[in-house]
C-alpha cells in the first residue's frame, strides 16, 4: 500500500477538513497532486471518509473561473461541491470568524487559513 493508500485507511470512517488546495489541485487535475488528492476525493465519495469543508473553502476555488472570465467553469465547480451526499459544507459565523481573529492575532497566521483553522 502507498503513503496515499495508507492515509486513508487511517482516515476511514473518521471526519476530514479539506482545504482549498486539495479541491483546486482535484478540479484543475493539477499533474503534481492529483494523483495524490483524487484518492482521497474518491474514498470521500464512497462513503469511506466523512468529508467536511467551510464555505470559504467554496470561494477560495472559485476564484481562478472567475479571473479568467469563465462563468461555465464556475458552475461546472459549484455543480461539484453541490453533489448531494458528497461533502459537508460548514458555513463561517461570527463566532467562527472571532475565533479566526483570535488565532491570527495569537499565531499570525493568514486571516484566511486562521478561518480554515477555526
Amino acid at each position: 500500500m502507498g503513503k496515499v493508500d495508507d492515509a486513508i485507511a487511517r482516515m476511514a470512517g473518521h471526519r476530514v477538513y479539506l482545504d482549498t488546495n486539495v479541491f483546486v489541485y482535484f478540479l484543475d487535475r493539477n499533474p503534481d497532486y492529483f494523483p495524490v488528492v483524487a484518492p482521497i476525493i474518491e474514498a470521500i465519495d464512497s462513503g469511506l471518509i466523512i468529508g467536511y469543508t467551510g464555505d470559504a473553502a467554496i470561494a477560495e476555488t472559485l476564484v481562478k473561473p472567475y479571473q479568467t472570465g469563465n462563468p461555465a467553469l464556475a458552475a461546472s465547480f459549484k455543480a461539484f461541491f453541490s453533489t448531494e451526499d458528497f461533502l459537508s459544507i460548514q458555513p463561517h459565523d461570527a463566532g467562527t470568524f472571532d475565533l479566526a481573529a483570535q488565532l491570527r492575532a495569537k499565531r499570525g497566521l493568514k486571516f484566511i487559513d486562521a478561518l480554515h483553522y477555526a
